[in-house]
């Protein structure tokens, strides 16, 4: 090996690694100190790349926590003030009540309506409530309802009536008369949409529903309302009724195909049921007594007895005709009349509990049936083929004798059917032994007046007993402006709660006035309760104005049980984010210590050999002595 000054491989050798360790040392160094694995792009450029993203997110995931708990904040704020409008709303009705009795004088009254004028300034006050200086319940140019109140056609009556009144009302009904409802376990669908449309001197208006077949549940509902008979409907008449013969009122049709509806929806083969009892129980629902009369009283005749029991034996063979309509109302008063008899139950008793068997069976059709019929009767009929048979065998030996007494006799006597009175004989009327006569106008009751009633608010609306409305979708565009709940619409604001554009959740408020609840004029009169009469018309509108604030109060309920999901979900995903990226960004710092060590070490060793390597050079000194 050549010795020689001006080169030495072995320092220059030593030298590299030295620096190569120096680095390797510096870098762990920064790690340890830094407690991070990745301190920039050169250390792990992918991931370095994916945390930064990570880091933008979480930021965004925190402000969005910071967002949600000010909506809160916000929507505690309006509570407060919905609740104390409660307060009021209740103590006004009081009021009102109060003024409403005859013990107190018009000067009473006078003293009363003094306290009630200030209760509404106060519920004004409540309205302009602000949250950072927003008003939030005292909302200027917004009122509900938003749609076309102009829309003076018969069409959008009944669409007033049936989101005001009839479609709750006859839910009403229907749950007082079977103890069943659209929000049971077992209901299959609880939305039904509704059309016009013009159908000639066909049904007043039916229900139909999609079905599945193979499990003999019902998957969809629509009525149809044929408006070639209720178009010139009096809207000014509560109970729907019109000018056209043969049409009655549309209330009571409603309840009839509800009744078709609900059993559809909760009755497992509904479709496999004879057509008399699916007509004969949605008769039973309003009574029919005063409207089919002539094909009551006619089948109640001894002559009759054959023909009743070939429509029993083939109804589905009669769906032009009264025939199932009438004979299945008489036949299941007759169940409900005897079975009463035979167990001491109640009539509706019995009814209630036929359609309990019906709902609960997951068999269906003629099975459930005949089931229903013994469970109901305590074993009095057997199954379908006994109450049939006695029920024949009775109108043999004991029905009318060709006049219409004889016939008006044996219904009462036998059925339980009472023939010329106010009372329908509706399944919950006084016929049935209810403790209040029902009539063909209280059958199906009714608040109004008729100017009360608004359009609704949306393209549904959803009413007590589980029961969704879905409006027609031709008369929706017309309303102009029943969807107009938009971004920029009064009353309405959006929280930010996504690290996204759009993800937001909308938050909206009726208006809290006490113009908007009704409790002053359009001219900004306060609601009087003097004298008497107008007291007892109060007591309707603090009704109705609780109502709508109770509503409202249900509304921002819902919305804060919304919000604090939405608070632990961003919470989730901010920790499950914050984790991701520590396992990209964080050092293990034990690994981390035992590099920094080795490269310790290793610079050492290597400032040491570095020094050895220029020490061998000073052999060269010894050729020149």
């Amino acid at each position: 090996m050549a010795m020689s000054v001006l080169y030495s491989s072995s320092s220059m050798s030593a030298l590299g690694e030295l620096n190569k360790n120096s680095n390797a040392l510096a870098k762990d160094l920064k790690k340890v100190s830094t407690g991070m694995r990745v301190n920039g792009a050169g250390d792990d450029a992918a991931g370095y790349s994916i945390s930064e993203k990570m880091r933008v997110q979480l930021r965004g995931l925190e402000q969005d926590v910071r967002n949600v708990q000010n909506g809160q904040k916000l929507l505690r704020t309006a509570e407060g003030a919905v609740a104390s409008t409660v307060d009021i709303l209740r103590t006004m009705k009081e009021k009102a009540l109060n003024a409403a009795n005859d013990t107190n004088t018009d000067d009473d009254r006078a003293i009363i309506q003094k306290e009630i004028d200030r209760l509404v300034d106060q519920v004004d006050e409540n309205a302009y409530i602000t949250y950072n200086g927003k008003y939030i319940l005292n909302i200027p140019g917004y009122t509900v309802p938003m749609a076309d109140e102009s829309d003076d056609s018969v069409e959008a009556a009944i669409v007033r009536a049936l989101h005001s009144e009839w479609f709750q009302s006859c839910l009403d009904l229907l749950g007082e008369s079977f103890d069943m409802s659209f929000d049971e376990s077992g209901t299959t669908v609880n939305t039904i949409n509704v059309e016009f449309g013009n159908d000639g001197g066909n049904a007043l208006a039916y229900v139909s529903h999609t079905y599945n077949t193979a499990t003999g549940e019902t998957t969809g509902l629509l009525l149809h309302i044929n408006m070639d008979y209720y178009g010139q409907l009096n809207t000014k008449d509560v109970n729907g009724s019109t000018a056209t013969a043969g049409a009655g009122y549309l209330d009571r049709t409603l309840a009839h195909e509800l009744t078709h509806a609900l059993m559809a929806a909760n009755i497992t083969h509904f479709d496999s049921l004879p057509l008399y009892v699916m007509e004969g129980m949605a008769e039973l629902v309003h009574g029919i007594d005063d409207q089919r009369t002539g094909s009551i009283l006619n089948y109640a005749q001894k002559s009759k007895a054959a023909d009743t029991a070939n429509v029993l034996a083939n109804s589905g063979n009669y769906k032009s005709g009264e025939e199932p309509y009438a004979i299945g109302y008489t036949l299941l008063h007759y169940m409900a009349k005897n079975g009463a008899a035979s167990t001491g139950k109640s009539q509706l008793q019995v009814i209630k509990d036929f359609m309990k068997e019906l709902d609960d069976s997951t068999v269906g059709g003629m099975t459930a049936y005949d089931a229903a019929i013994n469970t109901a009767t305590g074993g009095l009929f057997a199954d379908s083929s006994a109450l049939t048979s006695a029920y024949i065998t009775d109108v043999t030996n004991n029905g009318g004798n060709g006049t219409a007494a004889d016939a008006v006799r044996f219904l009462k006597d036998y059925c339980g059917i009472v023939m010329y009175n106010a009372d329908t004989g509706s399944a919950t009327g006084s016929d049935m032994g209810g403790s209040v006569t029902k009539t063909a106008e209280s059958i199906v009751p009714e608040e109004g007046p008729t100017s009360k009633w608004t359009l609704p608010t949306s393209v549904s609306t959803t009413f007590v007993g589980g029961l969704t409305a879905i409006w027609p979708s031709e008369y929706v565009d017309l309303l102009g402006g029943i969807t107009s709940k938009e971004e920029g619409s009064p009353g309405v604001m959006y929280l930010q709660v996504g690290t996204k554009a759009n993800q937001t959740t909308m938050i909206s408020f009726g208006d809290m006035r006490a113009k908007a609840l009704g409790l002053r004029d359009a001219a900004g009169n306060t609601i009087s309760v003097n004298p008497r009469e107008n007291a007892e018309k109060a007591i309707d509108i603090f009704d109705a104005a609780l109502d709508k604030a109770l509503e409202e109060q249900t509304n921002i309920g819902a919305l804060q049980v919304r919000l604090s999901y939405t608070a632990d979900n961003l919470t989730t995903a901010n920790e499950n984010t914050q984790g991701a990226e520590s396992v990209i960004r964080d050092a293990d710092m034990a690994k981390e210590m035992a590099s920094y060590t080795r490269s310790n070490v290793l610079q050492q060793a290597a400032q040491s050999m570095l020094a050895q390597a220029n020490q061998n050079l000073s052999a060269v000194l010894a050729l020149l002595q």
